[in-house]
């Protein structure tokens, strides 16, 4: 990631970041897995109502709550093994089951910058890690596409067009 002036974008759902989540979810997806089969045929045509239905099952089977310190840590983690250039939250407020407690939307957002700044972290890597490396990265990505061909992938092949260059 680092060689190639990559960042990594930390999800925040529990189940990608931290093991007990993990562990807990598959444990209940084997433990609830009879009752959704069951749901799924029941409402094979309504796909609204089954989607209403399971989440139903999943809201009476909770997994344990992950700390915000797990987040953190795997933030940490990443910057030190790939460097703080190299790290960006990706967050997933739009759409997971759960988040960690203590930054359930964005309007906690700011917990990040206080525990970085807690652990060590300079301001100007914290901005980093909360924007500029994915601004930097995806200003490379614009740059190095300019420079190619347009492609339009489909059915698995690649047919090359000729777009109207800026």
């Amino acid at each position: 990631i680092a060689k190639n002036g990559g960042v990594v974008m930390v999800n925040f759902y529990p189940v990608f970041i931290d093991q007990k989540a993990l562990d807990a979810n598959k444990e209940r997806n084997e433990r609830l897995k009879p009752q959704l089969d069951a749901l799924n045929e029941r409402y094979k045509d309504d796909a609204v109502r089954l989607s209403a239905e399971r989440q139903k099952v999943f809201d009476a089977n909770p997994l344990p709550t992950t700390p915000l310190s797990v987040l953190i840590d795997h933030i940490d983690h990443i910057a030190k093994v790939a460097g703080v250039d190299h790290v960006g939250i990706g967050s997933d407020f739009d759409g997971v089951p759960s988040l960690p407690v203590g930054i359930e939307d964005i309007s906690k957002l700011p917990v990040i910058t206080y525990e970085l700044l807690r652990r060590g972290y300079k301001e100007k890597d914290i901005r980093k890690i909360l924007g500029e490396n994915l601004l930097r990265a995806f200003a490379e990505a614009e740059k190095v596409s300019r420079t190619m061909g347009r492609t339009i992938s489909g059915e698995g092949n690649q047919r090359r067009y000729n777009a109207p260059q800026k």
